[in-house]
Formats: C-alpha cells, sequence, structure tokens
C-alpha cells in the first residue's frame, strides 16, 4: 500500500484529528523525514489530490473546442472527475474524509472557491467578461454546488463511481442549458 492508501485508511479508522504523522509514517514503514519527501503536511495527503484535480479541470477545459461554453464546462466536470475516480473508491473515500473532517472542512472553502474559480475564468475567457463579473462568478459557484452536492449523495448513497458520474451528467445538463442561456441575455459584462 502506498502512504496516501496507508493514510486514508488510518483517518478512516482513526479519525483524521487523531492521527498524527508519527502514527502514518510508522503504519507505512516509512520514516518521518521520508514522509515529508512526499507531503507537506498531512493535510497534503488529502488536499494534495484535490488542488491535481483542479489542475486536470483547467487543462482539460483549456483545451476545449466546444463553441458552447456551458457545454465544455459541464464535458470537462465530467471529464475530470472520470478522470480522476477509481473503481476502488479511494478519491471518494478521500472526498467523503473532507467533507466530514472538521479539521479539513476548515480548508475547504479555499479548496472550493479555487475549483469554482478554474469554471469563471473560463467562462469568462468565452464570453468575453472578467472573472469577477457576475455571470462567470455566479457560474463557478452554481456548477460547484451541484458537484459538491452530487458528491455527497453519491457518497452517502455508497454510490458506484460510474453512477455517480452519470448523475452528475444528468443533473449538470439542464443547470448548464439554464446558465447558458442567462449567459447569451446578459448583454453587461459586470
Amino acid at each position: 500500500m502506498s502512504i496516501e492508501e496507508v493514510a486514508l485508511q488510518l483517518f478512516a479508522d482513526e479519525g483524521y484529528s487523531n492521527t498524527t504523522v508519527e502514527s502514518l509514517a510508522a503504519a507505512s514503514g516509512v520514516s518521518k523525514t521520508t514522509f515529508f519527501r512526499y507531503f507537506r503536511s498531512k493535510s497534503d495527503i488529502v488536499w494534495g489530490v484535490f488542488d491535481r484535480h483542479i489542475d486536470r479541470l483547467r487543462a482539460i477545459m483549456a483545451a476545449s473546442d466546444n463553441a458552447v461554453p456551458m457545454t465544455a464546462v459541464r464535458l470537462a466536470v465530467v471529464s475530470a472527475l472520470t478522470a480522476d475516480t477509481d473503481e476502488d473508491g479511494v478519491w471518494l473515500a478521500r472526498f467523503r474524509l473532507l467533507d466530514t473532517s472538521p479539521e479539513l472542512r476548515k480548508e475547504a472553502l479555499a479548496h472550493w472557491h479555487a475549483w469554482a474559480l478554474v469554471v469563471a475564468e473560463f467562462v469568462g475567457g468565452r464570453t468575453g467578461h472578467r472573472t469577477e463579473d457576475l455571470g462567470p462568478a455566479a457560474v463557478g459557484a452554481a456548477v460547484q454546488a451541484v458537484v459538491v452536492a452530487e458528491l455527497r449523495n453519491g457518497v452517502n448513497e455508497s454510490m458506484p463511481p460510474r453512477d455517480l458520474i452519470a448523475r452528475l451528467d444528468a443533473e449538470l445538463v439542464p443547470l448548464c442549458e439554464a446558465l447558458q442561456h442567462w449567459l447569451d441575455s446578459t448583454v453587461d459584462p459586470r
């Protein structure tokens, strides 16, 4: 097992707050020094993968040639999540930990804001608006809210990843269509 897999198991068994770097290193069969070669902190085990997911989402959006911004957003969100989830449920176990650990939830706002900002930047670039304008900012927040809600539902229902992604895609279709209509009718960039 990798350090990351051992850590996720320890977090699940003992709780995030109760698991120390020393116990993570010992359970992984590495020294504390070796642990810090791979991770900056205990929370980096969990958030590092999330941040790489954000980078993947940004890259997929940047490579999109879809002329309809909200279709490109939906396809990129689904593609990034599909690439990052695994059938063993490690990615979803990580999300469960992020969503339920009080210590990690303190950091959640900043990370999810960064995720929504990627969507807002893309929409702003495609529509000629600034990222912080109403349209792009609202779109980023709305899409992020649906993703979080569906991830929570999927985790709570112990849904297989492919079913969760299919349901997320289905939920994003009407939202993205409505948001595209709203963006198309927004004349004044603010």
